[in-house]
């Protein structure tokens, strides 16, 4: 709770202040809620919703903590449920050593505070954290709206397109050329592509996040664990 008072001023966005105040309100038997953030060296790194038992261990929340039935009627209960999946996009390009989000989910008024997580770990391991090269819904599109917009504490750089690794029509082809002409920022922009053709730049999942502050995962505190190769 020290660690939260700490960054209530700090200039933190104030969805994150709301959803880590409810965080730090759960307290089932005993069991504080949590976030959790596990690399199954496969797949990539992820950020879930958990319990943290008092020796530090922890249990994965599920759904059904999340949400229960009364009648026909889905109630929320407050107990926070969801994940975050990010990995190296070098697959992609080269993408300025940047992370993307490649699955992501979470109950209603949570998900935030997973993507400021990702977002801080993707910063300090990486180039910075981007959005699906290829799919991206509309509730994680008005996520990188938001961050697009914030500042000075989370900047952007703006990912160039790889012509090789981008999908478009023949017509495209003519008409889309490289922003530089250095390859470190080469990406995969097949949704941006999709979206607005010749000005896909205009995008915000055209570009790369940065958060230098790791203020998020400070104030979460012994709420935070981490399991695996982190």
């Amino acid at each position: 709770m020290e660690n939260w008072r700490k960054f209530l001023n700090e200039g933190m966005d104030s969805r994150i202040k709301s959803q880590l105040d409810k965080i730090f309100a759960i307290d089932e038997n005993g069991l504080k809620a949590g976030v959790v953030i596990t690399d199954d060296n496969t797949f990539g790194i992820a950020f879930r919703y958990c319990f943290i038992k008092p020796d530090g261990s922890w249990i994965e929340i599920e759904n059904d903590d999340a949400e229960q039935y009364l009648g026909r009627k889905v109630v929320q209960t407050g107990i926070p449920f969801g994940e975050v999946q990010i990995r190296k996009a070098t697959f992609q390009g080269n993408c300025l050593e940047g992370f993307e989000v490649f699955a992501s989910g979470a109950t209603r008024g949570f998900g935030p505070l997973l993507y400021e997580v990702a977002l801080e770990y993707a910063s300090q391991k990486g180039g910075g954290l981007m959005a699906d090269r290829n799919s991206v819904s509309k509730y994680a599109l008005n996520v990188w709206s938001e961050y697009e917009k914030r500042g000075p504490e989370v900047k952007n750089n703006q990912l160039d397109i790889d012509l090789d690794k981008t999908t478009m029509g023949d017509f495209l082809k003519t008409q889309v050329d490289n922003l530089t002409a250095t390859p470190e920022d080469d990406c995969n922009q097949n949704k941006t592509i999709r979206d607005l053709g010749t000005d896909w730049n205009k995008s915000p999942l055209s570009k790369i996040y940065i958060k230098k502050s790791s203020d998020t995962m400070k104030a979460l505190g012994d709420r935070l664990v981490y399991d695996g190769n982190v």
